[in-house]
């Protein structure tokens, strides 16, 4: 499954209005790297770049989406609050998701066009402290004789039991083309370490996408870097402005202190952020993830830039199974402008 967002908890990073979210740094909220975010009232985010469009290609005779999010969070069960996705950034509507109230909790889902919201009440958290969500939801379409059948599969896993799953053969849903949002309601209710957010796409060839993604306690890390080495242009208020395609900018990693405190972890996946990352009407409209060890420079995913000043880029990559902090030490990670 390609991950398309991870967010180590700085708050900043994915939620940059300093009015509405906060970074809370705590090791009771999260105890791999001790930072967490949390809402300063009823508030939703957008996940950003998270593809929800739905087209299957004319070749396809099954095509499927899956996305995938995850997330660990710790509960104050005193007082109602939810987390959830849902189609309006400032809404209360859950869309699909969970929702906690006074202990208790539910799953809400919204499964087909004009279909409203359906609760299940499906128990309650054993005590307030730290829990891993994890919210799948597939569309499949199939091509038959007399047209295309569309099923939806939904699934909650909480503390690693799966609480809810559910089959829907549907139309279309028209959710297919909104926003996903991170849903909080209530202040200081909930506490946000981890969020990963997955898709995978099948079109009829190899393997299916698997429906699993990555735990949602798979601990995330910020990696300290070193001062750019770049040819990018230096703002007034100190941001890096690329104004050619082909400029790049390059910082080194150093793993030393978070070998020392956490020890020599192993590495899956090293994400890099641009924030803000927006165009400034130059002819720089994309940036591109990269890297470089050894003298060569790879590059991994590009994404298309809007002047949007509080856009943000980030780009996920893989990396060979093995590699621990000290093998990445001294890593260099970066953007290049353009393609």
């Amino acid at each position: 499954m390609e991950i398309v967002h991870v967010d180590p908890g700085y708050g900043k990073l994915m939620l940059p209005n300093a009015d509405v979210f906060e970074s809370v740094e705590s090791a009771t909220f999260n105890p791999t790297s001790g930072v967490a975010f949390t809402s300063k009232g009823s508030y939703a985010r957008s996940f950003p770049n998270l593809d929800l469009s739905f087209d299957p290609p004319d070749t396809a005779q099954v095509y499927k989406k899956v996305w995938s999010v995850k997330l660990s969070a710790y509960g104050d069960s005193s007082g109602n609050y939810s987390v959830g996705l849902c189609t309006n950034s400032q809404s209360s509507a859950i869309h699909v998701g969970i929702q906690v109230s006074s202990g208790a909790y539910a799953w809400y889902t919204n499964v087909g066009e004009g279909t409203v919201s359906a609760t299940q009440g499906i128990g309650s958290f054993s005590s307030e402290g730290m829990h891993n969500l994890s919210v799948t939801f597939s569309l499949r379409a199939e091509r038959k004789t007399g047209g295309t059948e569309y099923f939806i599969t939904n699934t909650l896993i909480l503390d690693d039991e799966v609480k809810f799953e559910n089959n829907t053969t549907t139309a279309l849903p028209s959710w297919v083309g909104d926003t996903l949002n991170l849903h909080f309601s209530n202040s200081h209710k909930i506490y946000v370490s981890n969020i990963l957010v997955g898709q995978a796409v099948y079109d009829g060839q190899g393997d299916e996408p698997s429906d699993d993604g990555i735990p949602a306690n798979t601990p995330i890390y910020r990696l300290p870097t070193g001062t750019p080495i770049t040819n990018f242009t230096q703002g007034d208020d100190g941001e890096w402005i690329g104004t050619e395609n082909g400029q790049t900018l390059l910082q080194t990693t150093n793993a030393d202190n978070l070998i020392s405190t956490f020890g020599n972890q192993p590495v899956n996946h090293i994400v890099v952020y641009g924030n803000p990352g927006y165009r400034v009407g130059s002819t720089v409209a994309r940036a591109t993830g990269i890297s470089k060890s050894g003298g060569t420079i790879e590059a991994h995913g590009t994404q298309d830039l809007n002047f949007d000043k509080t856009m943000h880029v980030y780009d996920v990559w893989e990396i060979a199974e093995g590699n621990k902090f000290s093998t990445i030490n001294d890593l260099q990670v970066g953007w290049r402008a353009g393609e």
